[in-house]
């Protein structure tokens, strides 16, 4: 029985070594690439979830603004829209300002509420809406913006009476 037995030559010594380096930086390459992309999706994920936080908090202001529009409407008026920095003063909104739009010096803010503009914040758990809303004549327009952590979100509503 004969047995062959190869020597190695010295150029030949290490390679495999060499290659096994190779192969784990090509290994190490590829998985430090999904892990980039994988992060990015996972941020846009919890963006998303941000976002759709806050057009809740948009459209939880809208529906509020709309309430009190329709149901918290002071005696001889027609809307509750002139009367909401008095009925939420109670500790829901912030910074409420009521702004007569009329030019002929009459009140459009009196109980015709005809030519009026409103805003007011609202500070929610985590988050927080404004409001920003206008009646001109029987058309109310209405802009409320939503917040939560880095995203904002708006909804723009125009209704005639």
């Amino acid at each position: 029985m004969t047995f062959f037995r190869h020597t190695m030559n010295n150029s030949e010594r290490g390679i495999s070594l060499v290659v096994t380096f190779l192969i784990m930086t090509v290994l190490l390459g590829i998985v430090l690439s999904l892990s980039t992309i994988l992060l990015g999706q996972i941020k846009i994920i919890g963006n998303i979830t941000n976002s759709i936080v806050a057009i809740s908090y948009a459209q939880t202001g809208l529906e509020r603004l709309l309430y009190l529009n329709k149901k918290q409407i002071p005696i001889g008026a027609s809307r509750g829209l002139c009367n909401i920095c008095n009925v939420c003063s109670l500790g829901s909104c912030t910074s409420c300002k009521l702004v007569s739009r009329a030019y002929d010096g009459s009140n459009g803010c009196g109980t015709t509420c005809s030519n009026c503009t409103i805003t007011y914040d609202t500070q929610l758990d985590d988050g927080s809406y404004t409001i920003e809303a206008s009646v001109v004549g029987n058309n109310l327009h209405v802009i409320s913006k939503g917040y939560y952590r880095d995203a904002a979100r708006s909804i723009e509503v125009t209704t005639k009476k």
